[in-house]
């Protein structure tokens, strides 16, 4: 797909095939109905929400000059408006794509987009800044994620991705739902079962990464939980609790709590923690 950036990089405007806007035509009443219910006139009735909102969705049609049979070319394209899920963050040091599939998600290229096993690999190496939040931003997160994953599920949308962006200068993680237009189509059920026989490749260890909808669902909850980290905001021992085991933390580990702890003893509230996701 293609992206073009508006002047004032507010908006993203990005490039759709013929099959994704048939798919977005036909979810779109369930996709209002949920921002519907997300910017809910009652405050307290508001749906908590990661996605990245659409701002709009457009035909763009270019007809070329006619050829010497008379005949005039027409070609067109599909575009989908939406927010910039960076926009006021100057200084993303990295951009984490994350699908919750371990299967061909590396990235080699440095500088690029990182991707699932780029995150695992560093957090394994203990090198880079690793994904800590507040024990109450994860709660938003999960609830974001909930129910969001449950509306997805129910158009039979799968293939979405959690964007995270790594602000250092602000000691914030930016978080958003991307790249829920796909459906589990025919094609995609083809595809799921072709990589699913090693044909094409991949560890027989390794789920691909299209999946039927409900499996993506799960596994999208589960590789969340286990890729951010949650730091105390009060002083405690320096304890975790991994699966059912209690083990030491790490030393990187220990030395980003001792930091969040001496910038939280004045705190007054969750919104001056050090990182917190964008539910928006």
């Amino acid at each position: 797909a293609s992206f073009i950036k508006t002047a004032d990089d507010r908006f993203v405007l990005k490039r759709i095939s013929a099959i994704e806007r048939k798919h977005m035509l036909g979810t779109a009443r369930k996709y209002f109905e949920h921002m519907g219910k997300v910017y809910h006139r009652d405050r307290l009735k508001r749906l908590r929400s990661a996605l990245v909102k659409i701002l709009g969705f457009y035909k763009v049609s270019i007809t070329k000059p006619s050829t010497g049979f008379g005949y005039s070319r027409e070609d067109v394209s599909y575009f989908v408006l939406m927010e910039n899920l960076f926009y006021g963050h100057e200084d993303i040091s990295i951009v984490y794509d994350l699908k919750g599939s371990r299967r061909n998600r590396y990235q080699q290229t440095k500088g690029a987009v990182q991707l699932d096993e780029n995150l695992i690999e560093m957090l394994q190496a203990e090198q880079g800044p690793g994904l800590f939040v507040t024990e109450s931003s994860k709660e938003r997160l999960n609830i974001c994620i909930h129910n969001d994953t449950v509306m997805l599920s129910k158009i039979n949308v799968m293939d979405y991705s959690l964007l995270v962006g790594v602000d250092e200068k602000r000691q914030q993680l930016v978080i958003g739902i991307i790249d829920y237009i796909r459906q589990y189509t025919l094609d995609k059920q083809v595809e799921y079962v072709v990589k699913s026989s090693r044909v094409m490749g991949g560890k027989a260890s390794k789920q691909p990464t299209i999946v039927p909808t409900q499996d993506y669902k799960q596994r999208f909850r589960q590789a969340m939980q286990h890729y951010f980290f949650v730091i105390p905001t009060k002083p405690s021992p320096w304890m975790m609790l991994l699966g059912n085991y209690q083990t030491l933390v790490t030393t990187p580990l220990k030395q980003e709590l001792t930091r969040c702890l001496k910038g939280s003893q004045g705190a007054k509230d969750d919104s001056e923690a050090a990182t917190s996701p964008q539910s928006s």
